[in-house]
């Protein structure tokens, strides 16, 4: 079989990823390659996941994407963020609508009310930062 038997597949799945994989055979044309019509969801909706308390880690440019995405997009609640400083944390906060804003990760950790932590610090915070949600 020759280099040039082989075609490209191309498979859609949410969320918008586009697939390629080499098959062997002949080009295909046509709906085989591109389909009509795209799978159903294997999650359910974003609103039919119950709400969690979130808290954040590292108020960041990333932990702002990760608060909008859930403001717009679900139920879940952020109760809390901490910082390295106390500024930064209230800056977070007041512009997010977060309650609570610590500059101990410690402080805000100790919290009983809290479901879920996003760490959000930089690459090299993250194994210890992840080991004290664990905690």
């Amino acid at each position: 079989m020759s280099m040039m038997e082989f075609h490209h597949k191309f498979v859609i799945r949410p969320p918008l990823r586009l697939l390629i994989v080499s098959l062997p055979g002949k080009i295909k044309s046509g709906a085989a390659m591109f389909p009509s019509q795209l799978p159903k969801p294997r999650h359910p909706a974003a609103s039919a996941i119950p709400s969690l308390r979130w808290a954040i880690i590292g108020p960041g440019w990333i932990a702002e994407r990760f608060v909008k995405s859930l403001k717009e997009l679900s139920r879940q609640r952020v109760v809390a963020v901490s910082s390295r400083t106390q500024q930064k944390a209230d800056d977070f906060a007041a512009r997010w609508g977060i309650p609570q804003a610590y500059a101990q990760v410690d402080e805000m950790l100790a919290r009983p009310d809290i479901d879920a932590v996003y760490v959000a610090t930089p690459h090299n915070h993250h194994f210890p930062d992840g080991l004290r949600v664990l905690q």
